[in-house]
């Protein structure tokens, strides 16, 4: 049994397109839009949790978080919007689902709390051959977003804006970009579309 708090090895650790894939694809159908929608916009949990159909611009390729995290630090006192582009195929996704599901403007996408992400995370992962596995939590596949942005050339203060951090936290938690294959670009293209 694993411990209630767990040290991470790997803090900095995030998804190769390939392991990215294979994880995705054993997800059960309503665990999907939490992990579509995050490696798709690298969201936080709580701004997945709160995002509503009205908030997707389907003409404008763009969705606007409206519950962002608080910086205190920073002298903020409540969410700062964040407006982000989406890929075509990803709006596509979207449309499916909001129909499929026959969701309203005032719905949400039923996402799970950070503690029942982690825990779709931990069992799958574990019976993955993934190094580092067991470092993984939501955070990581916001991680992993910023990364393969990075790693198809997106500009540094372009991928802080569209995660809501400032450059520095951007140089110190997210991995050099030169470590990409070109077959993880291949696959990276392939999973985010035309964003990248």
């Amino acid at each position: 049994m694993r411990e209630k708090y767990h040290e991470k090895i790997n803090p900095k650790a995030f998804f190769r397109p390939k392991s990215w894939n294979e994880f995705y694809s054993t997800l059960k159908e309503k665990q999907k839009p939490y992990f579509k929608i995050v490696i798709n916009t690298g969201a936080r949990v709580n701004e997945i949790r709160n995002l509503h159909v009205k908030d997707i611009d389907f003409e404008n390729r763009t969705l606007t978080f409206y519950t962002t995290k608080v910086k205190s630090r920073k002298g903020e006192t409540r969410s700062v919007p964040r407006e982000i582009k989406l890929s075509s195929q990803f709006l596509g996704w979207l449309q499916r689902w909001i129909r499929t599901n026959q969701l309203k403007l005032n719905d949400t996408f039923g996402i799970p709390t950070t503690a029942g992400v982690n825990k779709i995370l931990a069992i799958k992962l574990g019976k993955m051959n993934i190094k580092d596995w067991g470092d993984f939590s939501s955070h990581n596949c916001r991680k992993t977003h910023g990364n393969w942005l990075m790693a198809m050339g997106m500009d540094g203060m372009t991928v802080a804006a569209r995660l809501g951090h400032d450059a520095n936290t951007l140089l110190r938690s997210y991995a050099s970009p030169d470590i990409f294959t070109e077959e993880d670009k291949v696959l990276i293209k392939d999973i985010l579309g035309d964003l990248v």
